[in-house]
């Protein structure tokens, strides 16, 4: 427990510090904190990857997935539909 624990703040925060520096030079954070992924998992392995850590982020992308679909707007995909067949 203790080992996710710190797993998941060594991610947070190197994530948040990664994005912070890329929104100041004017880049999207997002590519700052995939950056920070890259390079605390399989480059410097900083984060062991356990079952733990595993669930935790299925569980992260099922509501990433969920708040992209809450904001897509229907309307504007029936418009773009109804365009598209001529």
């Amino acid at each position: 427990m203790e080992q996710l624990f710190l797993s998941v703040v060594i991610i947070l925060a190197v994530a948040r510090i990664l994005g912070e520096l890329f929104r100041r030079i004017k880049q999207p954070a997002f590519v700052g904190e995939l950056l920070a992924g890259i390079i605390i998992g399989p480059v410097f392995g900083l984060v062991q990857i356990d079952d733990g850590l595993t669930i935790l982020s299925h569980v992260a992308v099922f509501f990433l997935m969920l708040l992209a679909g809450l904001e897509i707007n229907l309307d504007e995909i029936r418009r773009e539909l109804a365009s598209l067949q001529l």
